[in-house]
């Protein structure tokens, strides 16, 4: 049986969480120039669903993909799995129609190329990907970690993936869910230092209204 430490894209949480931001656009690059990554249309669904099995699945967390050393996307993903994320972004029809109506990475990479969706498609067949496995921590907030991971990540100091907004790349902050979190290259990719602190506001917060 495939476990996902055997898989070539399956990056393991412990590998990468202490790297800092300043260093993750190298080391992501430096990672899937080291393995034998397929092409994203030559993935068996065996490696599709790696993550899925094993003694410990968890098959959600952040995926990134490549073109070459152009770092081009990278997304999230917490309720369903890597492999669901990942085939709706190769959905080539028009929202609104028969088509997916959430966030398509063959729309965006359409739009920036100046070319169809289908084509978009078989662009994105060639790319590699990795995914960075986010594990429940132990305090919990497993959701909302996974997000402030991606909040990092997407920074246009950390990975500057190219299909995300620009705005969104450019901020030095952002927010999720009431954490509001200075983007610093120094920071930890995946510190998880801010649950604590954001628990404990939740908590007073509570308190608060109940003492009404």
């Amino acid at each position: 049986m495939t476990v996902a430490g055997s898989v070539m894209q399956v990056w393991d949480y412990d590998s990468w969480r202490g790297i800092p931001l300043r260093e993750m656009r190298t080391a992501v690059l430096d990672e899937i120039q080291s393995r034998r990554i397929p092409a994203l249309g030559d993935m068996t669904v065996s490696q599709l669903m790696a993550m899925s099995v094993g003694a410990d699945p968890s098959p959600v967390g952040i995926y990134v993909w490549t073109d070459g050393d152009r770092i081009m996307y990278l997304g999230k993903t917490h309720g369903r799995s890597l492999a669901e994320r990942i085939i709706t972004h190769l959905d080539s029809r028009v929202p609104g129609s028969e088509g997916w109506s959430m966030s398509c990475c063959a729309a965006a990479l359409a739009g920036h190329s100046k070319i169809s969706r289908s084509e978009a498609v078989e662009r994105m067949l060639g790319w590699k990907t990795i995914w960075l496995r986010v594990p429940r921590p132990a305090v919990g907030f497993h959701q909302e970690h996974i997000a402030v991971v991606e909040g990092r990540l997407k920074w246009s100091q950390c990975l500057d993936p190219e299909l995300v907004s620009a705005a969104d790349r450019a901020r030095s902050w952002f927010s999720h869910k009431g954490h509001h979190e200075t983007r610093l290259g120094s920071t930890a990719a995946g510190d998880e230092s801010w649950i604590i602190s954001h628990k404990e506001k939740i908590l007073a917060q509570t308190g608060a209204v109940s003492d009404r």
